[in-house]
């Protein structure tokens, strides 16, 4: 309980240009949907291991957490989080008969204060712990009262069977997990085969393959898929059972490749103004959404701002966005875009100072500009003006397109360790090219290292804002991206 790392969660500070096993400051952060219970503590945040810790939390979400019988305190604020970090929808302290011990964990009732009291938008939270399913007014902490899922918690028999603890007392066969997801573009996974007989694996399914396809005891195993153009999710299912002889003893593994990231074009949910108006008088062909008959105008000279914000609903990896302009057959149109994974921002920008085609185009034409591969949710329209006589900022109707490059030698895995205002992609066409980019902040000091800690490349950005470093003579494998005053990203080169 005296410790600075007791507690559920415990998010400490975090030291500016950290060794790879020291202390990174805490970035892009969401704590969302957890029961706490029994805890002494059940959050702390800025909390500080050791004293030259001074790098608060940054853009932390802490949201529809609940807490139940924390013994010193339920939430613990020792240094305040920074940036667009946000607190919604937590209840903490919850009393015992606001949740019921069923006698292998607490769970909701029809009256418990969580039920329906989740806040917000987390595109993500579709499935309560126990794999049922949230409806649209979704309930605070882990559990939803009356999805029914079914992967309660491990019993004492189930110990050393599916969790791996101890040793097998009878002749087991399973798998852990039961089901692995791939991404679109395919790539490796591994599972465990707990046992304690011999086994063979078995599988129909040209999309999937495996390093092992028999054995005796335990083993972990490595699933390789190819990339999925089917443009429909791929589902097989892989026998697992002992050979003849032993028990009889099969187990089921499902195997499941997602779609979710491939949308050709993202359906915008909604979106904000600054400085702009609806105008009447355009056919619905060519209006937002085609369900008004207005387009948006401003005029960046008396305007501090002019602009739009299309939230996305959740992040992907942005390819094109499309623009119907106003009068485009009478002048063009100066504008830029930004994007940013957060509403309040930093928005990077992707296009700066861009222009509308000069001819051959009118407001049916849909004009289409690059988005470079940029993650984000949001993306901002900003008016600069136009080639006529009036600055007034005018567009029919925006789309936007999404879609992952498989076929790209360098892919980000997980950029949640670099600053909002940094971007790092591949660049098309460039085999073993990698680009950092930003829109304010400079880069300098770039390193690469493996898993194990070792430098591998280093090179310098001379503080531009741009830079693309040649990783052409790395080999297959993850990888770190450590840049000096901003953090670090993990990427996969294939």
């Amino acid at each position: 309980s005296g410790s600075n790392t007791t507690g559920g969660i415990n998010v400490s500070n975090g030291r500016r240009n950290s060794e790879l096993n020291g202390y990174y400051q805490v970035k892009n952060v969401q704590i969302v949907n957890n029961t706490f219970v029994d805890c002494d503590y059940a959050i702390r945040m800025g909390t500080m291991v050791k004293d030259d810790l001074d790098q608060p939390p940054q853009n932390v979400t802490l949201a529809n957490n609940i807490t139940y019988n924390s013994s010193i305190e339920d939430y613990q604020l020792v240094t305040e989080p920074i940036g667009s970090s946000r607190s919604e929808g937590n209840l903490y302290g919850l009393a015992p008969s606001e949740l019921e011990d069923d006698g292998s964990f607490h769970r909701l009732t029809s009256n418990s204060p969580p039920k329906d009291a989740g806040v917000g938008n987390y595109s993500f939270l579709t499935h309560d712990i126990l794999g049922g399913k949230r409806d649209g007014m979704f309930d605070a902490g882990a559990e939803e009262f009356g999805a029914n899922g079914t992967k309660l918690p491990y019993s004492e028999i189930d110990v050393g069977l599916n969790v791996g603890f101890g040793t097998l007392s009878r002749p087991s066969l399973a798998t852990s997990p039961s089901q692995i997801d791939f991404g679109v573009c395919g790539g490796t996974m591994t599972f465990s085969v707990i046992s304690n007989v011999e086994w063979t694996l078995s599988e129909d399914l040209s999309w999937l393959s495996f390093d092992v396809s028999e054995g005796s005891g335990s083993k972990i195993i490595t699933a390789t898929t190819t990339e999925n153009a089917t443009g429909e999710e791929r589902v097989g299912t892989i026998l697992l059972t002992e050979n003849v002889g032993g028990n009889d003893l099969s187990n089921e593994l499902s195997i499941v490749q997602l779609i979710t990231s491939v949308n050709s074009e993202i359906e915008i949910n909604g979106s904000t103004s600054l400085g702009m108006q609806d105008k009447d008088g355009i056919a619905e062909l060519n209006a937002y959404n085609d369900n008004t008959e207005t387009y948006w105008t401003g005029n960046p000279d008396t305007e501090e701002e002019v602009s739009i914000t299309f939230d996305l609903g959740s992040l992907y990896i942005l390819k094109e966005i499309g623009i119907n302009f106003w009068n485009a057959d009478e002048r063009t149109t100066t504008f830029s875009i930004g994007i940013s994974e957060d509403e309040e921002g930093p928005f990077t920008l992707v296009l700066d100072s861009e222009t509308s085609n000069a001819t051959g185009a009118t407001v049916n034409t849909e004009q289409l500009f690059d988005l470079a591969g940029t993650k984000g949710q949001f993306v901002k329209f900003i008016g600069i003006g136009n080639s006529s006589s009036t600055n007034w900022t005018s567009i029919a109707n925006v789309n936007i397109y999404g879609k992952v490059n498989c076929d790209s030698s360098t892919s980000i895995l997980d950029n949640e360790g670099i600053d909002q205002g940094i971007n790092i992609f591949p660049v098309p066409n460039a085999n073993g090219t990698l680009t950092i980019s930003s829109a304010s902040l400079v880069i300098n000091k770039i390193e690469i290292y493996n898993l194990s800690g070792q430098r591998l490349l280093a090179t310098d950005g001379n503080g531009t804002y741009t830079k693309q470093v040649d990783v052409s003579t790395l080999s297959t494998g993850v990888y770190l991206v450590k840049l000096e005053d901003i953090g670090t990203a993990k990427i996969i080169i294939k």
